[in-house]
Formats: structure tokens, C-alpha cells, sequence
């Protein structure tokens, strides 16, 4: 089944689409509470587009794909379009990636090789440090 957002009058609240597709699958919220240990109360905060009394990030995240696909909704497709309406404070890949470095590897391990002949060398001039 597809999320539809949209009906004769035209765009819908998401919630109203997540209900609709709920009913249409015939599973009331007490079975999927029961199917995913989700509260019945997040399912119908989830239903009328509260989500501010859903817990956040990857919570809110596993309740949607949950809901999706209790109701033969794609669980994906689903959280992409709730991700829209609601975005979260999860960080992407992108986020928790380090900035690509401006060097290339053989360039880093030149600076890497040169910052070592120059602890040695300075090894060398001043000798060990005495015992203390």
C-alpha cells in the first residue's frame, strides 16, 4: 500500500493518511500497541499529528516505521514523508562524517614522514633526556 496524502478536497494531514491507511488495512490501534509494544496513546499522537508528545529522534523514528508497516505501508517511504513535515535532531551520515581533507593521502603521509625525521632528528641533536 502507498501513503496517500491527498483526497477529494485535496492535501491531508499525514496523520490523517497514516489513520485512513490503518482503516483501510483493517487493524485497529490496540493490535498494533500490542504488535509493536507501542503505547496506544503515541499511536493515536501519531494519528493526529501531535508530534510533540512523541518521544524524539530515533524513538519518534522507530514509532513511524513501526506504524508503517503494521498498516502494509512501505516503512521507508513513510518516515521520509513524516521526516519532511517533522524533521528531527537526529544527525545524518553526512553530519557525523568528518570533512573530507583537502590533501591527498600521499601528500598526508609526506607531512606524516617529515614530522617524524624531524622528532629524530632533534633526537639526535639534543640526545635523550637525562634520568631524572
Amino acid at each position: 500500500m502507498v501513503l496517500d496524502t491527498h483526497n477529494e478536497h485535496g492535501p491531508q494531514p499525514l496523520g490523517a493518511s497514516l489513520r485512513r491507511a490503518r482503516e483501510q488495512s483493517g487493524v485497529t490501534l490496540r493490535e498494533i500497541a500490542d504488535l509493536t509494544k507501542l503505547s496506544v496513546r503515541a499511536l493515536n499522537a501519531l494519528e493526529c499529528d501531535r508530534v510533540d508528545q512523541l518521544p524524539g529522534g530515533i524513538y519518534r523514528r522507530a514509532i513511524v516505521r513501526s506504524y508503517a508497516s503494521k498498516v502494509g505501508l512501505d516503512p521507508e517511504k513513510t518516515l521520509r514523508a513524516f521526516l519532511v513535515l517533522y524533521p528531527d535532531d537526529v544527525p545524518s551520515m553526512a553530519q557525523l562524517l568528518p570533512p573530507p581533507s583537502r590533501q591527498s593521502p600521499s601528500r598526508r603521509a609526506l607531512h606524516a614522514i617529515v614530522r617524524v625525521l624531524g622528532r629524530g632528528r632533534r633526537l639526535a641533536v639534543r640526545g635523550p633526556h637525562p634520568a631524572r
